[in-house]
């Protein structure tokens, strides 16, 4: 396994020539290029080396495929704990607010592209949208939802895309709940 040094492949086996590493979008991750080329080159030498090279970078490529993820069930855990119950800012909205204010973070530092964005946003209206069906939710009882300060009175705690809508059931599914 070898990096060739100015978007070579990837590896020896690699069907795309040219390609170049994706840190090199994001400025901070740009020096760290050419040492990862260097500790390929070296780890490649010998089978134990370039497994446990390969092994550490899929595990820093699924942290960093994390941060998001990893932000909000830290959040949640935290709200869940330490939020106040008389806030005048209700726990889920919070958490709302707080997961805009990652995903404004995270494209104003480049961590994520536009176009992954676009990607993530048209998966929550269609969540949404898929909720809103599952549910059976008329508008007016929608309204009472967005309207009330109390989401479980409301009838609904859960946030708009849920693992059900993720899941991509069919609309008149029945939950596991």
């Amino acid at each position: 396994m070898s990096r060739q040094p100015g978007g070579g492949p990837m590896n020896d086996n690699d069907e795309m020539p040219g390609r170049q590493s994706a840190a090199a979008n994001w400025a901070p991750l740009v020096r760290f290029i050419a040492a990862d080329e260097w500790i390929a080159h070296w780890a490649g030498k010998q089978p134990a080396t370039a497994f446990l090279y390969e092994f550490v970078r899929f595990g820093l490529k699924q942290g960093w495929a994390c941060l998001f993820g990893g932000a909000m069930v830290g959040l949640l855990i935290a709200t869940s704990l330490w939020y106040p119950r008389n806030a005048p800012l209700a726990r889920y909205d919070f958490l709302f607010l707080a997961a805009l204010v990652i995903q404004i973070a995270m494209l104003t530092f480049r961590l994520e592209t536009f176009e992954e964005a676009k990607v993530i946003l048209i998966f929550h209206i269609v969540g949404t949208l898929m909720e809103v069906g599952i549910g059976h939710r008329t508008p007016d009882s929608m309204r009472d939802l967005m309207l009330s300060r109390d989401r479980k009175a409301a009838g609904r705690p859960e946030a708009p895309v849920t693992p059900r809508a993720a899941r991509g059931l069919p609309r008149g599914a029945r939950s596991c709940r």
